[in-house]
């Protein structure tokens, strides 16, 4: 019977509005003035019946939103009386102009708007009644200000033409600010009733129609004028309904939604007591059964957790590591056995005490500074999540170690402890050092044999040259033929000798790195090797290239090799070579890691070629695929080459099919190149 009589009384309010609608209609057509009069007056009479209710409701009120909304309806029911005294045909304001009453609906329709999209931000937040009061007064008094003795206000109607951009423009605002309004209710639904939140959605829906209507009449009695003051009595008719009439008749369904389910939880709650009482009488004579239980099993954990303990530092500590941790200042921790034995220190002279100083020195024997790298290392250990550096024992002997550090963290995340495992690579190093020396020592050799030989050999081409000038003519077949034999073997002795020289001067007289344009370097070989260019009829093309920092000297000799070995071994078709550069990743073989942190070099071209089983073999030392008969060189150009490289940090290798030309690819670590401007 009761849902049946809600939905007759919903019934008889949506014929009575309608019939209240209808009649308005007739008014209308009979006396708009007096239409718009009636119109007005409504909205006037809510929005000050929201104030009221708000007002008187504001020190109970734990959230501001229907504050918000009732002060600034307070003002909006201001504008909008002045708005429609102001209305043309009224006579109130000299001068009964339709630019001022459109002024006014705008100044009114903002204010409504802004309020209805922040009020939903301030469920949660109690306000200021007397601040807020103030800032509408303020607001209010600003934009009258402008509208009437400042005629500042932008132009809202011209006669005649009807409404300005201005005026458009700012409906269209205020829609949006009315659709952002719906979404921010909608979040907030939790607040309200369902029936009150659909109302209060409904209201705005209908002010956002009652808008657009305003976008485009053109005169202030026009069809577009009369529908967007009855969606105006609608969206005000709906807040009426939701915050007015349901504020009164059922307080509690409008703001105080969580405080009235709390009251039926509480109740609920009350209700449940008893037997929760009675329930946990009961759970307590079990829970004293169960504590007794617990308590073994808690003993029997601790002993676990003991005997886990014991079994993790016996591990550690008989660990053929060293183990220490050290806090976020760099001090000592923990220190295993074997790093006790292994420095000399025992863990009661060791712990509390800074790693610098003790088993790091300060300065390593190469002059590197280990105290600062230590506190790069406390504040970032991931980047030296493992490195190298020089150690020292109790009685001062120094003593290599490689280190792998992890970062322990708090709940918070900040770097807490470091724990550091590290293993003595002491023998390791001397021999790398070692070797690193017998190398020196074979290049210094290298080079000094065959400086030396060059001189007994200058001696034998030298009287080569006068017996074939003085006594060649005198000399048999045989005899002529023995002396080119002899002549052409010191001539290839003399460049194995230059060769072998070149091998050993990319060390032993290599430069300092400088910023090399590969640009500017590559047409400059080129201008050497025109000749051979043109004789050949080659076809050159190059790419952008980096400027790279590197031996200017080396790159030079690098690339003259590579594009010499492009023209000397080309095939039947017409010569062609390319050289051009991207970002990649190492070419296989190499041995840096792959991604954008390598830029290669490719130098492309269209010669005979090689079987790729031979790769290896073309960049050793005095290897050749081919004959001297056929292609004149020493076997040294490519072996040169690829040292190079091995002195840059890069590589060197080659893509190929025999009969249809090669690839070149010189790889080099990003970090020394910069792309060309």
């Amino acid at each position: 019977m009761e849902g049946q009589f809600v939905r007759q009384r919903r019934l008889a309010a949506v014929v009575a509005s309608l019939l209240i609608l209808a009649a308005l209609f007739v008014v209308s057509r009979f006396n708009y003035l007096l239409f718009h009069s009636l119109a007005e007056m409504f909205s006037v009479v809510i929005a000050c019946s929201i104030f009221v209710v708000a007002w008187n409701s504001r020190h109970f009120l734990n959230n501001g939103y229907l504050l918000l909304i009732g002060i600034a309806y307070l003002f909006v029911g201001t504008l909008d009386t002045l708005h429609m005294l102001s209305y043309k045909g009224m006579g109130v304001f000299p001068g009964d102009s339709a630019d001022t009453p459109t002024q006014l609906w705008i100044a009114s329709r903002y204010m409504e708007s802004i309020a209805l999209l922040v009020a939903p931000t301030l469920m949660t937040r109690r306000i200021d009644a007397g601040r807020v009061f103030g800032w509408f007064l303020a607001a209010t008094g600003i934009l009258l200000f402008a509208i009437f003795p400042a005629n500042v206000f932008p132009v809202c109607y011209v006669e005649g033409v009807g409404l300005t951009p201005f005026k458009k423009a700012s409906e269209y605002i205020i829609c949006l600010t009315l659709a952002a309004a719906i979404v921010l209710l909608l979040r907030q639904r939790r607040f309200f009733d369902p029936g009150v939140l659909r109302l209060l959605v409904g209201s705005i829906a209908a002010a956002i129609v009652c808008e657009l209507a305003f976008t485009f009449y053109v005169g202030v009695y026009d069809l577009s004028n009369l529908t967007g003051h009855f969606f105006k009595i609608i969206s005000f008719t709906l807040t009426y309904k939701a915050i007015v009439e349901t504020g009164l008749v059922k307080p509690y369904n409008l703001l105080f939604r969580d405080l009235k389910l709390g009251e039926a939880a509480l109740r609920a709650a009350n209700d449940q007591l008893e037997n929760k009482v009675r329930a946990r009488t009961a759970e307590l004579s079990e829970a004293n059964e169960a504590l007794a239980s617990e308590v073994v099993e808690r003993k029997q954990a601790e002993a676990a957790l003991r005997r886990s303990e014991l079994k993790y530092r016996e591990l550690v500590e008989h660990a053929n590591s060293i183990i220490l941790r050290l806090d976020a200042q760099g001090k000592i921790l923990f220190f295993n056995e074997f790093a006790q034995n292994f420095f000399g220190f025992r863990e009661g002279e060791i712990l509390g005490r800074q790693a610098v100083g003790t088993i790091v020195p300060e300065t390593e024997t190469s002059g590197r500074d280990l105290a600062s790298m230590m506190r790069r290392m406390l504040s970032d250990p991931e980047v030296y999540s493992s490195n190298e550096y020089e150690n020292m024992r109790r009685n001062g002997e120094r003593v290599w170690v490689a280190w792998t550090n992890k970062a322990i963290r708090d709940g918070n995340g900040r770097i807490a402890e470091i724990l550091c495992i590290g293993n003595d690579i002491s023998a390791r190093r001397r021999i790398e050092e070692e070797l690193e020396r017998s190398n020196r020592e074979l290049q210094e050799f290298a080079f000094i044999a065959s400086h030396d030989l060059k001189e007994p050999l200058r001696k034998v081409m030298a009287f080569g040259d006068r017996l074939h000038s003085r006594f060649g003519e005198r000399l048999d077949e045989d005899g002529r033929d023995y002396l080119a034999r002899m002549r052409k073997a010191a001539f290839r002795m003399q460049n194995l000798i230059e060769s072998l020289l070149n091998y050993s001067r990319v060390t032993t007289k290599a430069e300092t790195f400088s910023t090399v344009d590969l640009n500017v370097l590559i047409k400059e070989i080129l201008s050497d090797l025109e000749t051979s260019i043109a004789e050949n009829g080659v076809r050159i093309e190059v790419e952008r290239l980096p400027i790279i920092q590197a031996d200017s000297n080396q790159m030079r000799q690098l690339f003259q090799n590579l594009i010499s070995n492009a023209l000397k071994y080309h095939g039947t078709e017409a010569p062609f070579v390319g050289i051009r550069g991207k970002k990649a990743a190492p070419t296989p073989g190499g041995t840096g890691s792959g991604g954008p942190s390598w830029y290669q070099v490719l130098v492309e071209d269209n010669g005979i070629g090689f079987d790729e089983k031979y790769l290896d073999r073309i960049f050793a030392p005095f290897q050749r695929l081919h004959g001297r008969d056929a292609y004149e060189g020493t076997g040294m150009g490519l072996a040169i080459c690829r040292k190079i490289m091995e002195r840059h940090g890069g590589t060197l290798t080659a893509n190929s099919t025999p009969g249809r030309g090669s690839t070149f690819i010189v790889t080099l670590p990003a970090r020394s190149v910069r792309s060309a401007p």
